[in-house]
């Protein structure tokens, strides 16, 4: 499947939507200044959820150097373990480092479903602690 992303630009050449077109989906995602803040990430944990004997749902837990937690969903039935993997590997690549939004979009990758699962699950984290640190949930910040 292949994966193209882009952005859409104003009047004045800003980047105002980002958009990813992945297989026959496509998405836009509305840029909000809100989501430029920085934060410095402190921990990245992962959890395995075992719904039913069937089920399991990856959580993923950030936190800011401020102890501000955001929450991201990282599930991919049936390919937990190379979602964990990727984890293992990258978290270390973004604890201790100052990261805004365009920063985290610039580092993550969306080639694969793991991945992407990953990602996705990053960028969640982001949002939450960015929302939490001003005083709303992340629905209300979007």
């Amino acid at each position: 499947m292949e994966y193209e992303h882009r952005d859409e630009l104003d009047k004045d050449g800003i980047s105002k939507d980002k958009c990813i077109t992945y297989g026959q989906w496509n998405l836009s995602v509305r840029r909000e200044d809100h989501m430029s803040d920085s934060i410095i990430i402190k921990n990245i944990e992962i959890f395995n959820v075992r719904v039913t004997h069937k089920t399991n749902w990856l959580f993923v837990r950030m936190t800011s150097s401020d102890g501000i937690e955001g929450l991201g969903e990282a599930s991919l039935a049936g390919r937990e373990g190379d979602v964990i993997d990727i984890f293992a590997v990258e978290k270390e690549k973004l604890m201790g480092r100052s990261v805004d939004l365009e920063r985290l979009e610039r580092k993550l990758q969306f080639d694969s479903l793991p991945r992407s699962a990953y990602s996705s699950a990053i960028i969640q984290c982001f949002s939450d602690i960015v929302a939490r640190s001003q005083g709303v949930s992340l629905a209300e910040s979007l």
